[in-house]
Parts: structure tokens; C-alpha cells; sequence
């Protein structure tokens, strides 16, 4: 825990990029439900640390994805949800488990780890955008 590469978010940056916010939501919804039956721990708390951090992730994503076109690349996009899935799986923990501030002391080595970890994920999530058959998914952008 709290040192994750976060490889997981490399299927919600593709949902993203090939089909839309709602489709990338909806990929992180069936993970985190898929992962926590076949982990048991379905609505655990560590259940929704990671649907908080995974759906921050995905949304902040799509609002760099919108909002940077043009400007941010894919790995950019990606660091900024490795950002917002720490601070969001931190903030979760202060406000349902922890009820104390230390909890944010985490933040720096979190910061650190998610900058390279989120750039790693976004050239892997690009590498697999460029080796997809067209067949596949006729009209996804460029």
C-alpha cells in the first residue's frame, strides 16, 4: 500500500483517450468491484481508499484531457492522476480513518513515488494507443 505503480490506471487513461469520461468512469467502477470480490475485500475500507484515489484519478484526467489538448501529453495527463489519486486516497484516510493530520506526512513520499510511476503509466498507456489495430477501434483520435 501507498507505493503502487498504479498499472491499473493505464486501462482508465486508454478508456479515456478511445471512448470518454463516462466509459473510463465506468472501467474504474468494474476494477475496483472486480478486484475487491476477488481480493475480498469488497467495500472495505482499502475498497474505497482505491475507488477514491482510482475515480479522482480518472476524473482529473479527463479535465487535463479536455482542458490540456493541444498542450499536455499523454504522460503529463497521466503524472496529474497519479497526483490526484494520492491526494485523494489521503484525503479519504484523513476523513474516514485516520481523523488526524499526520496522515499527511505521507504526502511527499507519495508525490515523489507518483511523478515517475504516473509518467511510466502514461508511456506504456501510449505504447499500447500505438500498437491498437484500427480494426478494433475505427474512429478513436490521434
Amino acid at each position: 500500500p501507498w507505493a503502487k505503480i498504479g498499472l491499473a490506471n493505464s486501462a482508465t487513461l486508454l478508456a479515456l483517450l478511445l471512448f470518454g469520461v463516462a466509459e473510463a468512469a465506468s472501467v474504474v467502477t468494474a476494477r475496483q468491484i472486480l478486484a475487491g470480490v476477488l481480493l475480498g475485500h469488497l467495500f472495505a475500507p482499502s475498497f474505497w481508499l482505491g475507488w477514491c484515489g482510482a475515480m479522482a484519478a480518472a476524473g482529473a484526467m479527463a479535465l487535463a484531457f479536455r482542458l490540456g489538448r493541444g498542450i499536455l501529453g499523454l504522460l503529463s495527463i497521466s503524472v496529474i492522476g497519479a497526483l490526484a489519486n494520492n491526494l485523494s486516497q489521503l484525503g479519504a484516510a484523513h476523513f474516514f480513518l485516520v481523523h488526524h493530520g499526520a496522515v499527511w506526512w505521507n504526502l511527499p513520499l507519495m508525490l515523489i513515488a507518483s511523478v515517475p510511476a504516473g509518467a511510466l503509466i502514461g508511456w506504456m498507456t501510449l505504447l499500447a494507443h500505438d500498437h491498437l489495430p484500427r480494426r478494433l477501434v475505427p474512429n478513436r483520435p490521434r
